[in-house]
C-alpha cells in the first residue's frame, strides 16, 4: 500500500487556547495539518461535486494558496487557513483536511490520467514509425547501409515501446478513484485551469 502524507508546518500559529467563547481567531489554527491519501477508496460522486464548488468559490488547496504570487504574507497564513477552512465546510467537507485530501487525490490521479494518455500517444507514434521502417525494409533495393540504420531504429523503436509498456502496469490511484476521475476529468481540468 502506497500512502503520501502531507505535513503543513504554521510556525505562527499561536499554541495558546483562544479565550472562552471567544471564537475562532487566526492565531488558534492548528500548528500542524497532516493529511493523508493512500491506495484505499476515498472518492465519492458527492465529494468531486464538493470539490469542484469549494474551487470554484476559490477554496483552493494549501499548496496552489502558498505559490500564488504575490505569495501571502507569513503571518496572513493562519487567518487564510482558517478561510479556507470555512470554505471546506461551506461546501460539505468536514474540515480543510478532507478538502486537501480530496484535492490531492483527484489532482494524482489527473496527473495519472494525462501521463497514460501521453504515454499511449508516444507508443502509437512509435509503433507508426517502427511499421513504415519495416515496409521500407521490405523492399527490394534497399542498400545495406540504409538496412542497418533502419535494423537498428527498430530495435531502438520496440525496446522503448516495451519499456513504457511496462511502466504502464503500475497504477497510483485505486481504480474506483480513478474511474471517477477520469469520468469527470473535463471539469476537473476547467477547475484546475481556473486556480492559477
Amino acid at each position: 500500500m502506497r500512502s503520501w502524507v502531507l505535513v503543513l508546518v504554521c510556525a505562527g500559529c499561536s499554541k495558546e487556547a483562544p479565550p472562552p467563547d471567544s471564537g475562532p481567531s487566526p492565531t488558534s489554527a492548528p500548528a500542524v495539518v497532516v493529511l493523508s491519501a493512500d491506495d484505499a477508496p476515498i472518492l465519492t460522486e458527492a465529494l468531486i461535486e464538493h470539490y469542484l464548488s469549494a474551487v470554484a468559490d476559490d477554496a483552493v488547496p494549501l499548496s496552489t494558496l502558498l505559490t500564488r504570487k504575490p505569495a501571502p504574507a507569513f503571518d496572513e497564513l493562519p487567518k487564510q487557513i482558517l478561510e479556507l477552512d470555512r470554505l471546506a465546510k461551506k461546501h460539505g467537507f468536514r474540515d480543510v483536511k478532507e478538502l486537501e485530501a480530496v484535492g490531492w487525490r483527484i489532482t494524482t490521479g489527473h496527473l495519472q490520467l494525462m501521463t497514460e494518455q501521453m504515454t499511449a500517444g508516444a507508443i502509437e507514434l512509435l509503433e507508426v514509425s517502427n511499421a513504415a521502417d519495416e515496409e521500407e525494409l521490405a523492399r527490394p533495393g534497399t542498400d545495406e547501409a540504409r538496412r542497418a540504420e533502419l535494423d537498428g531504429r527498430l530495435a531502438r523503436g520496440r525496446a522503448s515501446i516495451a519499456e513504457m509498456k511496462g511502466r504502464r502496469t503500475e497504477n497510483r490511484i485505486n481504480k474506483s478513484d480513478m474511474a471517477l476521475i477520469a469520468k469527470n476529468r473535463e471539469r476537473i481540468t476547467a477547475a484546475e485551469r481556473k486556480m492559477k
